[in-house]
């Protein structure tokens, strides 16, 4: 795109050059920082009050993906006044403020008058165009700017106020507003068009693998009733049986803090986090300097689960151990299922028949797989061990198949998200010239509830 005629240095190092009649100013030369309240467990799980109390959490919804429309929690004016909470003002800018979630440089706008609890943060500006500095906001690592020394990473008012953008006048902000909400609003569909591309493949793969693992191969077979309602049919000659009777569940290592050491010196264990999409990842990796029982060493065909976790989701996860991992531990939240039969177990693990009775046995409190449950967990199995290796041969043919056209996916929206905000980045600080052709129309979001 076309650049401006004339630039010179803002003198920041992660701006660079700026348009000559841009200056690079401080935010807190014409914003506001104010940060939130403490918000009383009391006063949590009420809707339908006057005003909206927004949570970190809440910036995740889908519904609030820029605006922030959906408040998980409400308190009443009255209570406002009473508490001496602050009220944000609509249009500000809002983002976390303290822990990780700091790190991801999530920002989202207020659509009317709300509270926020004290890990979030609010910015408002008068003086500009609310939407330009949304985006301008978006090109602001906090990775550059928050304290590191404390034990979670954290970020104050002053900090904040601290920190430049590059600042046209406020005609440009609208156009340079306008532009991007056009462009993003087209990046973003292309995303949502990808998104539900990988959401279909993985309901393909899922699909699939139920399939096989209680129907087998020949769509030809005589069939009888399992006896379990979610199961059906199922070949004449598999059985109906139970984990137990074909394989050992194993707990994982407990170990103390002061064990833990390094890759030098220590045995790997293997967590819930070292399980993505059902590969190994060593991203966040735990090594221990403590005796470890020769039965909770890892071996190839090892299936490692994750057992219990904060989430329910995480239960179940799982993948098949390699003989790269050989050798490796396992946490005390993870149980590892020791079978000669891996390979077909392995997908009936990764089956929405296991998942059905999975979901049996969490309640509201506890998420955990324990030993007992899993060994008495029902499974459809081939006797014939050629047979299983025969649908396994398959599965892992056609899911390999299928995952290349996820991971094809999933790298075509990574690309368009890094174009959207390479764009973003473009834009806010002056690099290309937006301001030919564009409708200066205000900027409207689809069911707002503010009037702009």
């Amino acid at each position: 795109m076309r650049r401006y005629p004339d630039y010179k240095e803002s003198g920041v190092e992660w701006i660079g050059e700026i348009p000559k009649h841009w200056v690079a100013k401080k935010l807190r030369y014409f914003c506001s920082m104010k940060s939130g309240n403490g918000f009383s467990h009391d006063l949590q799980g009420r809707t339908g009050l006057e005003i909206p109390f927004f949570k970190v959490a809440d910036t995740n919804t889908p519904e609030n993906a820029v605006e922030m429309l959906y408040a998980q929690n409400t308190i009443s004016l009255q209570e406002v006044s009473n508490f001496k909470f602050i009220l944000h003002k609509p249009n500000s800018i809002v983002f976390p403020k303290v822990g990780a979630a700091l790190l991801l440089n999530k920002r989202n706008i207020l659509a009317q008058k709300s509270c926020i609890d004290n890990n979030m943060m609010s910015l408002y500006s008068g003086l500009s165009n609310y939407k330009f500095l949304y985006y301008a906001m978006l090109n602001v690592d906090f990775k550059r700017h928050y304290r590191a020394g404390g034990t979670v990473p954290s970020i104050n008012e002053s900090e904040v106020g601290n920190i430049p953008i590059a600042y046209p006048t406020l005609s440009e902000q609208t156009q340079i507003a306008n532009f991007l909400d056009r462009k993003t609003g087209r990046i973003d569909a292309l995303i949502r068009i990808k998104e539900r591309q990988v959401e279909l493949l993985h309901e393909q793969r899922a699909s699939l693998i139920n399939q096989i693992v209680t129907k087998g191969l020949d769509p030809n077979v005589e069939m009888k009733p399992s006896g379990v309602e979610w199961i059906g049919e199922i070949p004449k000659h598999w059985t109906m049986t139970r984990l137990k009777y074909l394989g050992e569940s194993i707990i994982g290592l407990s170990y103390k803090p002061e064990d833990v050491t390094d890759n030098e010196s220590g045995t790997l264990v293997l967590r819930a986090s070292n399980i993505q999409n059902g590969k190994p990842s060593f991203l966040d990796n735990v090594y221990v300097n403590a005796e470890v029982d020769e039965k909770l060493r890892l071996k190839e065909g090892d299936i490692l689960i994750c057992s219990r976790s904060g989430s329910r989701d995480l239960i179940g996860k799982n993948m098949t151990i390699t003989k790269k991992l050989e050798g490796a531990t396992f946490g005390v939240f993870m149980t590892v299922f020791r079978t000669k039969f891996f390979r077909f177990i392995s997908y009936f693990l990764n089956s929405q028949v296991f998942k059905n009775q999975s979901g049996l046995f969490f309640t509201s409190t506890i998420n955990q797989l324990t030993l007992d449950t899993l060994n008495n967990f029902v499974i459809c199995f081939p006797r014939d061990e050629k047979e299983q290796y025969q649908i396994a041969n398959f599965l892992d043919q056609k899911t390999k198949q299928i995952d290349a056209l996820m991971e094809a996916e999933q790298r075509k929206i990574e690309l368009l998200k890094e174009y959207r905000q390479s764009l973003i980045s473009e834009a806010v600080t002056g690099k290309i010239d937006v301001r030919q052709g564009l409708e200066h129309s205000p900027c409207m979001f689809k069911g707002s509830l503010i009037p702009r």
